[in-house]
């Protein structure tokens, strides 16, 4: 039912996200999901079904980059980011900037790695993870307070 819309979907999100190497993940997704709704509840518009699904995953993936921004500098917008014309320099620059601070992230304990992504990159509240580790929403707070301090001194340089 739904495969004779793939080359349109993948079309679409080709569009939508120019130059972005998410498109056939978002593609996969897009399906999965629809495929999920389809063994529940028949879809009527297969098309209209799959545009709706893409472009919720187009609005998560935007989202996801703005908070993935924000740990790197709460002042950047993902609109900044590639820019057409940006310098080779810029460019380079954001994307060692990137690379430092997964490598800081990696370099975390952890317990307070895994609750500080989960806070800060994927937008779980602070009950939400208190919820899944079992432990108190002060122990979430500060477990993320630990990581940034540590990435903090760490992409300073400050390291004690």
């Amino acid at each position: 039912m739904f495969e004779r819309h793939y080359a349109a979907i993948r079309r679409f999100l080709r569009y939508r996200l120019r130059g972005s190497d998410w498109v056939d993940d978002l593609v996969q997704e897009t399906y999965a999901r629809a495929l999920a709704a389809h063994a529940h509840t028949p879809v009527e518009s297969p098309h209209a079904f799959l545009v709706r699904t893409a472009t919720n995953l187009i609005t998560d993936f935007h989202r996801g980059e703005q908070r993935r921004l924000r740990v790197i500098d709460p002042h950047l917008d993902a609109s900044e980011v590639d820019a057409p014309g940006e310098a080779l320099e810029d460019a380079m620059s954001r994307s060692d900037e990137i690379a430092r601070l997964q490598e800081a992230i990696e370099a975390l304990p952890t317990k307070c790695r895994r609750i500080f992504v989960l806070h800060k990159i994927e937008g779980y509240t602070q009950p939400e993870i208190a919820g899944q580790f079992g432990i108190s929403v002060a122990a979430v707070e500060k477990h993320i307070g630990r990581a940034m301090v540590k990435l903090r001194r760490t992409l300073t340089g400050n390291t004690p």
